[in-house]
């Protein structure tokens, strides 16, 4: 009896020891990240010094990579240039960001030097505004929840961020760049965020952070958007404080944008900010959450009858539904799944009695495939460009694990067509036929073609302005070029951002740029 009351109370003892070493190694593993955190801090200024920060102004330089809309998906992109200034106000939470921008799509950028200021960015109680020449106007969510993240995961407010989350852990340390990271994660407004800790220095080398861009026409299409800000060119700035003067920011594995800041003001004076009416945050309020809520039509912009069976949607990026004998034809795909959703519901209740036998989509632009995920996730047949297989296989493949599409929720294997010479769907007056361009800048786009309309669809070689001049003279050259080549006979035209234009138009469009000689 007596060896057994031993024996228990050696197990006791053993256990009660084994309990205590494991409370002890997890509250060791509790403070970890806080230990971690406050080096971080005392080696950007302090803990006391970014907690005391409210204002941040600056200036610089940066550059735009505009991969949505390049020539191909690839790169090289096309880039708009900047100089910026921006204040930020952390006690407020507002952020005001303005820009006078060069290059891609800056007016008439093809041809003369001018320089584009674009409206101001304004974000006041968590809404968003811009600032334009006519005054102030109410800006999207998009734009709200850019603004937001950017204010918390600036190089100042970073670590504060991190401090103030009740989830803050510490994840397995990593290398980056060949030097050991210590890697702080918490949550921001539900999304996941990771932080590099240089384990040198003890400055932040990098945030990452993924989310769903609802709102946005470029990022939509991509679901889970992983964005990483990289912090470089540490200055040591008056009063002892450390700032990375170059931000670069890639997103899904690619260029996003970088800002050379040559200016930076610690704590001056407030801004001031524009009056904003309780009306103009009504309207900043009810802002599109999503771009699955825009209309396929207005009363400003009604759907229109091109020819016998032939309905142009015209919206953001045009639509157009086509009866054939046997079913229905929608060409594009363009913004979301949701918008892709009304469309198939407007041809059917358009249509009675007839399927949607298969979707074309002409073009990569990230806004022109925003919705083909729903064509996929319904096992229709998918006609596209030979050369954009690639990017539509990344964006059927490519994470939606934040809001599941239907795609995401029953995954199935696409039904694509891939057009590498021109081709015929359907026959009669419904008939269409599919021309690759194999131009210059519209290597990844394809026309279509209505033989008995003598009709033309552009894709989005090009556009007119409210002036009545069209983008560029070298995407209409690149049209009637490809015309001639095919030997097609055309009245009219229409594309993803042209109204139904006579083709007489496009014509002396190229010719007014034109010797005589070679008209």
């Amino acid at each position: 009896m007596l060896v057994l009351r031993r024996s228990l109370l050696a197990c006791c003892l053993t256990l009660t020891i084994i309990i205590r070493v494991s409370t002890l190694a997890a509250q060791a593993r509790a403070a970890e990240p806080a230990a971690v955190l406050r080096r971080a801090m005392e080696a950007q200024g302090g803990a006391t010094l970014l907690r005391g920060i409210e204002r941040v102004t600056m200036a610089g330089v940066g550059h735009r990579y505009l991969r949505e809309q390049s020539e191909r998906p690839e790169g090289p992109w096309f880039i708009t240039y900047e100089t910026f200034s921006e204040s930020r106000d952390h006690a407020r939470s507002t952020r005001e960001h303005r820009g006078l921008s060069r290059g891609y799509g800056t007016p008439n950028w093809w041809s003369d030097t001018s320089w584009a200021i674009g409206p101001a960015q304004i974000l006041i109680d968590s809404l968003a505004f811009s600032q334009t020449p006519r005054g102030l106007a109410a800006g999207s969510a998009d734009a709200a929840q850019e603004s937001a993240l950017l204010l918390a995961l600036s190089p100042e407010r970073l670590l504060v961020t991190a401090e103030h989350s009740p989830e803050l852990r510490l994840n397995p340390d990593t290398v980056v760049h060949g030097v050991k990271q210590r890697v702080l994660a918490f949550a921001w407004r539900r999304f996941p965020v990771r932080v590099w800790i240089n384990a040198v220095t003890f400055l932040p080398t990098a945030a990452r952070i993924t989310r769903t861009r609802p709102a946005s026409f470029f990022w939509y299409p991509w679901g889970d958007v992983t964005t990483t800000y990289w912090f470089s060119g540490w200055t040591l700035e008056p009063g002892g404080f450390r700032y990375p003067r170059l931000l670069t920011v890639e997103s899904n594995d690619g260029p996003d944008y970088t800002w050379h800041v040559d200016r930076l003001v610690i704590n001056g004076d407030p801004a001031a900010l524009p009056t904003v009416t309780d009306s103009l945050k009504s309207a900043a309020r009810s802002a599109r959450a999503s771009v699955d809520q825009w209309p396929i039509a207005s009363a400003v912009r009604s759907a229109q009858t091109l020819a016998p069976g032939v309905v142009s949607l015209p919206s953001n990026w045009n639509v157009a539904e086509i009866e054939q004998d046997d079913g229905i034809l929608i060409l594009e795909a363009p913004m979301s799944n949701g918008y892709s959703e009304a469309v198939m519901a407007d041809a059917s209740a358009r249509f009675p009695g007839k399927a949607i036998k298969a979707l074309v989509t002409t073009s990569d632009a990230w806004p022109h495939i925003g919705g083909v995920r729903e064509y996929a996730a319904r096992g229709i047949p998918i006609y596209a460009l030979d050369l954009n297989e690639p990017i539509l296989h990344q964006v059927l493949s490519h994470p939606h694990t934040l809001t599941p599409d239907s795609l995401a929720r029953a995954p199935r294997r696409p039904a694509f067509r891939f057009v590498s010479a021109p081709l015929g769907i359907g026959s009669g007056e419904s008939a269409i036929r599919l021309i690759p361009y194999r131009t210059a800048t519209a290597e990844r786009q394809m026309m279509v073609y209505f033989p008995a309309h003598r009709l033309l669809y552009t894709s989005d070689l090009f556009s007119r302005r409210a002036s009545g001049d069209f983008f560029t003279p070298e995407y209409i050259a690149e049209a009637l070029e490809a015309v001639r080549r095919e030997g097609l006979a055309v009245d009219t035209v229409f594309g993803m951002h042209l109204a139904p234009t006579a083709w007489s138009d496009v014509v002396d469009a190229v010719n007014h740029h034109l010797p005589s000689g070679q008209r």
